[in-house]
């Protein structure tokens, strides 16, 4: 038996102990002692399994809670961020840059970070349209792009700080995540309908 587990095991036979006492000295018979103290056995080892696999259940949690309210959550386990799949194929998320909120699409073809100039607008940024564009690659090809600066942008329980942002010429245009952010983290992989950023 493991040293940790002793004084859990221990607590655990004095509780089921002393619930079988109280039925016995009720004066029941031994078959309906029987069925109580299985009954509570069976509470105990409920909320004894809750507790042990707590984290898991709450990964289940903030998955099932992305579902249901139709966010783009994403899932914190430890030091990795969980992405999950959208119905079109995608992985979206809702990230934080300089405190604001904005959705991104997560484009490893993209070589910068880049938001629509409606999002510009959202987060109180302006780009220098004086100057000559700067053409980006993209997943859908090569498009015009302003540099609006370096931004700190976080998803999940990973920040990327002094990361550099453009604003592309489409004013509703989607705002794409790139390699600069992805380039940044410790790993990145897809499994399956996940995506997992290491930080």
């Amino acid at each position: 038996m493991d040293s940790n587990n002793g004084p859990t095991l221990i607590w655990g036979t004095i509780v089921l102990l002393s619930v079988i006492g109280s039925l016995a000295a009720r004066q029941l018979r031994w078959g309906q002692v029987a069925r109580y103290a299985a009954a509570w056995l069976t509470i105990f080892a409920l909320v004894y399994g809750l507790f042990l696999f707590r984290a898991d259940l709450q990964h289940v949690w903030q998955r099932a809670a992305a579902d249901l309210s139709g966010a783009n959550a994403a899932t914190v386990s430890g030091d990795r961020t969980i992405l999950h799949r959208a119905d079109d194929g995608h992985f979206w998320v809702d990230a934080s840059v300089n405190g604001a909120s904005v959705r991104f699409l997560l484009d490893s073809g993209a070589t910068t970070t880049t938001i629509s100039a409606d999002t510009a607008d959202h987060i109180g940024v302006a780009a220098n349209r004086s100057s000559f564009p700067i053409v980006v690659d993209t997943a859908n090809g090569m498009a015009n792009s302003w540099p609006l600066g370096d931004v700190s942008i976080t998803v999940g329980s990973i920040s990327v700080e002094d990361l550099a942002l453009h604003m592309s010429e489409q004013r509703d245009g989607a705002n794409l995540l790139g390699m600069n952010w992805l380039n940044r983290l410790r790993g990145w992989e897809v499994r399956g309908d996940e995506m997992i950023l290491t930080r």
